[in-house]
């Protein structure tokens, strides 16, 4: 019995093709080998005999669930991969803009240091200029920061979302055709 397993929607559907195959002692015959069955020369006869699948049915059902479950695992694993992508550009971005911020109090401290010092009215202001100057820019910086968070956030919530619809995939399954083999 050749049977078509489809994952998912009309969208991004999956297809399997599923070999099932029992002896006339209804021993299962491996995929590998039934697929080589259909290498064999034949003739076509009429046989008088209703198929009943029963014992095919175990078979394919056993497949169709082997199928799932690798789907589901590859599904696991490319979420797992996702996850670590999204956890490390997170960290890259954060680090970058945490640095940029490190640096930036560094300097205002520096300027502060510095405006402290003797100097003359002009001088003063400038200075204070030049810091209000960095705290605006140490602002943003910090903005960025959470900005960049939130668009991590929504990356992470648009991941979890895709996975859920990957485990909520539609399976279809369809018999395309049974043959009752005689080997002569």
């Amino acid at each position: 019995m050749l049977s078509k397993v489809t994952i998912g929607g009309d969208s991004d559907p999956e297809d399997h093709l599923v070999i099932s195959c029992v002896d006339d002692l209804g021993n299962t015959i491996e995929q590998d080998t039934a697929r080589r069955l259909f290498n064999l020369i034949a003739r076509a006869y009429d046989i008088n005999e209703t198929f009943i699948p029963g014992k095919l049915e175990e078979i394919f059902e056993s497949q169709k669930a082997e199928i799932l479950r690798q789907n589901a695992q590859n599904a696991e694993k490319e979420f797992d991969a996702e996850v670590e992508k999204l956890e490390s550009w997170s960290n890259d971005r954060k680090n970058a803009l945490e640095i940029k911020l490190k640096e930036m109090d560094k300097k205002i401290r520096e300027l502060k240091k510095t405006s402290r010092q003797p100097h003359t009215l002009e001088e003063k202001i400038e200075l204070q200029r030049q810091q209000k100057t960095l705290d605006t820019e140490r602002m943003n910086m910090r903005r960025k920061l959470f900005e960049a968070q939130d668009a991590i956030d929504a990356e992470r919530d648009k991941l979890i979302k895709n996975a859920e619809k990957s485990l909520q995939k539609p399976v279809k399954s369809k018999i395309i055709f049974a043959i009752d083999w005689r080997i002569v």
